[in-house]
C-alpha cells in the first residue's frame, strides 16, 4: 500500500480536516503488540494528536511495509518466510505530515512454511515441529478447474486437509477473498499436537456448480516428518523434567499440571472463571506471557522461542481469578526457573 500522502489523503480515507501550517505537534506512539499463529498480526490502540491521526505506518525490520488508514488498528503479515525472525514497527501519522516515534515490538519467529509453488514442486521451509504450528502456502494455479463466478465474484475456493498419526481429517482454507472477490492464496495454519510424529496433506478445489478437483500427489498425498521439540514439564507432585537441550534459536514446549496451582478456582457464567499463564523473560529482556489453559481449564503447552542470542531462560507461572482477581504464583519460591541455553 502507498505512503499516505495528504493530497491523496482525501481519495483514500476520506476528506481530511483543515490543517493550521503552524500544526508541529506530532501523534503519541502507539501502543502495540504482535502475535502470530499463522501470518504474523500487529495490533495497536488509537493513537492520540492535537488534530487528526490520518494514519499508520507498518514497518518490518525497518523497513515501511504498508500504511493503512486512521480507523484500523492491526495489520496482518502474509508475506513471510517460514522459519525466520521479524521485528515489527508501528508509527502514527497527523493530517499535517508529523508522525510520531515508531513503537519498535519484541521479535517474533515465523512458522515453519510448506510452500506448494505453482511448478508442482513442494518445500520445506524450517522444521516442522510437534506444539508449533506450520503454515501452508498452496499456489491456486495448482488447481485450475473449477473456477466458476457469481455475481461478480469467485464461486470456489481450496481446502487443505490432513491428518497427523493417521487421525481424523481435518481441514483448513487455503484461499480467502480479497476486497475484489477474487480468491487468493491464505496462509492456512496446520495445528501439530505436542507428540506427534508425521503429518499427512492434501489439497480439494470445489466450486458451486459442483466441480471437484485434487492435489494429492496421484493419490499418494504429501507426508511430513515431525521433530519432536525441547519439553520442560513441571508435573503435579513438584518435579520438573527436562526432555533434551534447551538451544539457542530453537523452541522450548512449556507442559505444565494446572494441579500445582489450584487456587482460585472461579467460575463465571458457567464456565471456569480463571486461567493459568506462563511468564517468561529471555536473558534481560522484557517480561512475556502466555496462556496455559484453555475456555475449560484444560492444560496447554506454550511455545518459547528462543532467540538466536538468548543465554537464559527465566520461567514462572501465575493462576488469575476473573471474578475475585485472586492471584497465586508457582515461582520457585520467588527465585523463578531458571534455563540456560546451549
Amino acid at each position: 500500500m502507498s505512503v499516505l500522502l495528504l493530497a491523496a489523503s482525501a481519495a483514500l480515507f476520506g476528506a481530511a480536516a483543515p490543517v493550521s501550517a503552524a500544526d508541529t505537534t506530532a501523534p503519541t506512539a502507539p501502543d502495540a503488540s504482535a502475535e502470530g499463529a499463522g501470518p504474523l498480526s500487529v495490533y495497536w490502540a488509537t493513537a492520540v494528536d492535537d488534530d487528526d491521526v490520518t494514519a499508520y505506518r507498518v514497518f518490518r525490520n525497518g523497513r515501511q511495509i504498508a500504511t493503512v488508514p486512521a480507523d484500523a488498528n492491526s495489520y496482518h503479515d502474509h508475506a513471510l518466510t517460514g522459519n525466520t525472525w521479524y521485528t515489527y514497527g508501528v508509527q502514527a501519522v497527523d493530517a499535517a505530515g508529523n508522525t510520531s516515534p515508531t513503537t519498535t515490538l519484541q521479535p517474533l519467529k515465523s512458522a515453519p512454511l510448506l510452500r506448494f509453488p505453482a511448478d508442482r514442486d513442494d518445500r520445506v521451509e524450517g522444521v516442522l515441529e510437534a506444539s508449533r504450528p506450520v503454515l501452508v502456502d498452496f499456489a491456486t494455479d495448482r488447481l485450475p478447474k473449477c473456477r466458476s463466478r457469481y455475481a461478480g465474484g469467485d464461486a470456489w475456493s481450496i481446502n487443505v486437509e490432513y491428518r497427523v498419526d493417521g487421525g481424523p481429517v481435518q481441514s483448513q482454507p487455503a484461499t480467502r477473498l480479497n476486497d475484489d472477490r477474487r480468491q487468493v492464496t491464505a496462509l492456512a495454519p496446520l495445528s501439530l499436537p505436542l507428540g506427534a510424529r508425521n503429518l499427512e496433506l492434501w489439497f480439494v478445489s470445489g466450486d458451486i456448480t459442483g466441480c471437484t478437483e485434487y492435489d494429492s500427489r496421484f493419490g499418494a498425498n504429501y507426508r511430513y516428518t515431525i521433530e519432536q521439540p525441547t519439553v520442560v514439564s513441571f508435573n503435579a507432585d513438584w518435579s520438573e523434567s527436562l526432555t533434551g537441550q534447551v538451544r539457542k534459536d530453537q523452541t522450548l514446549t512449556v507442559r505444565y499440571d494446572v494441579a500445582r496451582l489450584p487456587q482460585c478456582r472461579e467460575t463465571l457464567r458457567g464456565m471456569p472463571g480463571w486461567h493459568i499463564d506462563v511468564f517468561y523473560r529471555l536473558d534481560d529482556g522484557p517480561t512475556l506471557a502466555k496462556r496455559l489453559t484453555d475456555h475449560d481449564g484444560e492444560a496447554l503447552p506454550a511455545t518459547i522461542d528462543l532467540q538466536p542470542s538468548t543465554s537464559r531462560v527465566e520461567i514462572w507461572f501465575r493462576v488469575y481469578g476473573q471474578v475475585s482477581r485472586c492471584t497465586a504464583y508457582d515461582s520457585d519460591h520467588g527465585r523463578n526457573y531458571i534455563y540456560q541455553t546451549v
